[in-house]
């Protein structure tokens, strides 16, 4: 059996997907063909300018069905594209993944078949259409990953991955699971040389964002911001009136009742009471922790 093809998938976040380097851009786009419809087709249309739209309505079709793909000029995003591809997608509803799926499949298939090296992708079905962030990154990687598996004459050598969804779990969903994904690969791909290569553009910055984000407000989910331990942590705490002020130290308290798992594990808890002498309460902490990396290569490892 021949080695998959060699390729590079590219996580840029916090990055304009209009100024991306990439012979082909890709979008979802409603199926009236309304480039004044959906957040990213409304973003091309004001950068590409009016042509984009005018060749969507000279096309056949005067309305696109859920699946299809349509070709257009760049307009006047030529100085990054040669050409932008439409997908009609579906909302979310359970199965949906799979249309997904296979929609990233044909777009990789035609921009090969026109001899094109690199692609750029949004995080299709996260915005608007609300696909849940995990279903839609796997129909992405999974796309991706068979489609360079069964296609090993490709032109295609990078395959860019815009983040820019405004929920940055969203966004640390996405980096985890490609991480994951990537790592689950590698171990059943063994000394083989095909195979992706990740690029994280952004990570940094995207680490501070998450941090501030964090810091300013008081939220149910606790991030870890390192992309090669893909864990993300879910915290729920209630508060009750208590005798805290007899307790000089809080956190000394805190320890002696708080009970945890092994944090080398694939699933990680940590639960134990938390206080706050400034204002005389004390609450209950629950912290229960992911490590998808580690689930994905225990599951597909195994394989």
């Amino acid at each position: 059996m021949s080695e998959p093809a060699k390729y590079n998938i590219n996580l840029c976040h916090n990055q304009d997907i209009t100024t991306v380097k990439a012979d082909v851009l890709v979008s979802s786009i409603h199926r009236s063909k309304n480039l004044q419809r959906g957040t990213l087709a409304t973003y091309i249309h004001k950068n590409a300018g009016p042509e984009v739209q005018s060749s969507l309505y000279m096309q056949e079709h005067s309305e696109l069905v859920f699946g299809q793909i349509v070709t257009t000029p760049p307009g006047r995003l030529s100085r990054n594209f040669k050409c932008l591809l439409f997908v009609c997608l579906y909302e979310w509803r359970d199965g949906n993944e799979e249309m997904l799926q296979a929609s990233v499949f044909s777009c990789l298939d035609i921009a090969s078949n026109n001899k094109h090296k690199s692609i750029a992708f949004p995080a299709l079905g996260m915005g608007g259409l609300k696909y849940p962030p995990v279903k839609s990154t796997l129909a992405i990687l999974k796309a991706i990953n068979l489609y360079f598996r069964d296609c090993e004459q490709t032109s295609l050598e990078n395959v860019y991955i815009c983040l820019q969804d405004k929920n940055s779990s969203s966004v640390k969903t996405f980096m985890d699971v490609t991480t994951g994904y990537l790592e689950s690969l590698h171990v059943n791909l063994g000394s083989k040389s095909g195979g992706p290569e990740l690029n994280i553009k952004g990570h940094q910055q995207f680490a501070n964002t998450l941090s501030g984000d964090i810091s300013r407000q008081s939220k149910t989910t606790i991030h870890n911001t390192s992309p090669a331990s893909g864990a993300g942590s879910i915290q729920a705490a209630s508060m009750f009136p208590s005798l805290i002020q007899k307790c000089k130290s809080g956190k000394d308290v805190a320890a002696l009742f708080t009970i945890q798992g092994n944090k080398n594990s694939v699933i990680y808890w940590n639960i134990g009471p938390t206080f706050n002498p400034t204002q005389n309460t004390v609450g209950v902490k629950a912290e229960v922790s992911l490590h998808i990396p580690k689930m994905f290569t225990a599951f597909f490892g195994r394989r």
